[in-house]
């Protein structure tokens, strides 16, 4: 087996770049810019394509970086595992881990930290060829019972707080994405010290919206946006991306925009939301009270001596 970098953006003919597929990885493309974003197909040795990962790079006084491209929950990491033994299965996600392990751009960057998906759990390849392992933690919502079950399944506090909400006050607009909540969204992120650029958040959810695959809710108070949520939509689950709201609003706002979005995954037949994770405890905590189940999910880290230094030395000069 082997890794081939896609170049000019010309993706290989095969059944995993599906027609949407296609147009979301042309529009990181085009967000995130050809010479940052970097798309990888793995391939049997007869050349069958069995899968594919992307990551973001980018280089500061000569050092080269390599992240989870900004925005996404993860790199995006597929594979056809055919195998029917579960031993099998498990040793072929080993292989993939470790051709991931020995690409050579991986091998080239001073610093590098990205997400695996959550499908993905044998790390060992990935700790002998000398990566930092993390677990990271989310929520999945099992959708398939009533909402009357869904309530329930709740914490008392948050059930209460849905209940009792009282909606009057404010006007919620739904799968309204445009340049107006920019402002709210970039003083979300300054407040919570979120690294990153409301401007990638709003493309990437116009991008999504463009395909369909957006719900989202504004709410406004004063025909001004003071709260925002957003979810993207998959063929079977509802996965929370993006939000923001001005401090000092009721308590229950939030809890009411995420029940407006279980109601309506419900209307379109989806199993599952998903949460997406966070390693803020207090947004761990709201989290938990939805009664889901935890997942476990894995990012990878590796760094160098020399990119050790200029972190020291960042910090001295800031």
């Amino acid at each position: 087996m082997y890794v081939s970098e896609v170049e000019n953006q010309n993706l290989p003919d095969t059944p995993l770049f599906t027609g949407l597929t296609r147009k979301l990885l042309e529009g990181y493309f085009k967000l995130y810019g050809t010479q940052h974003f970097k798309v990888f197909t793995l391939h049997h040795s007869d050349r069958t394509c069995i899968g594919y990962f992307y990551f973001y790079t980018y280089t500061r006084l000569g050092f080269r970086f390599t992240i989870t491209p900004p925005g996404l929950p993860n790199i995006g990491l597929v594979f056809i595992n055919g195998a029917q033994k579960n031993q099998t299965r498990i040793g072929q996600e080993k292989d993939m881990l470790q051709l991931l392990a020995d690409n050579l751009w991986l091998k080239k960057s001073h610093y590098v930290e990205l997400v695996l998906p959550e499908t993905f759990q044998q790390m060992q390849t990935l700790i002998w060829s000398g990566y930092l392992v993390e677990p990271r933690y989310t929520y999945h919502l099992n959708l398939n019972g009533t909402q009357e079950s869904i309530l329930t399944a709740m914490s008392s506090e948050l059930r209460r707080s849905i209940q009792n909400f009282d909606a009057a006050p404010f006007e919620i607009k739904r799968n309204e994405v445009s340049s107006n909540i920019n402002s709210l969204i970039n003083r979300y992120y300054r407040n919570k010290k979120i690294a990153l650029s409301s401007n990638i958040s709003l493309k990437l959810m116009e991008l999504y919206q463009s395909q369909n695959q957006a719900l989202s809710f504004t709410v406004y108070k004063n025909k001004v946006p003071v709260a925002f949520t957003f979810f993207k939509v998959h063929p079977d689950r509802l996965q929370y991306l993006f939000g923001a709201h001005e401090p000092h609003l009721p308590s229950g706002l939030n809890s009411w925009l995420f029940w407006l979005a279980i109601q309506e995954a419900k209307n379109l037949q989806l199993q599952l939301l998903d949460f997406e994770g966070s390693m803020i405890p207090e947004v761990e905590r709201f989290y938990r009270k939805f009664g889901g189940d935890l997942k476990v999910l894995y990012s990878i880290k590796r760094n160098t001596f020399l990119i050790k230094w200029y972190f020291w030395l960042k910090a001295k000069i800031t």
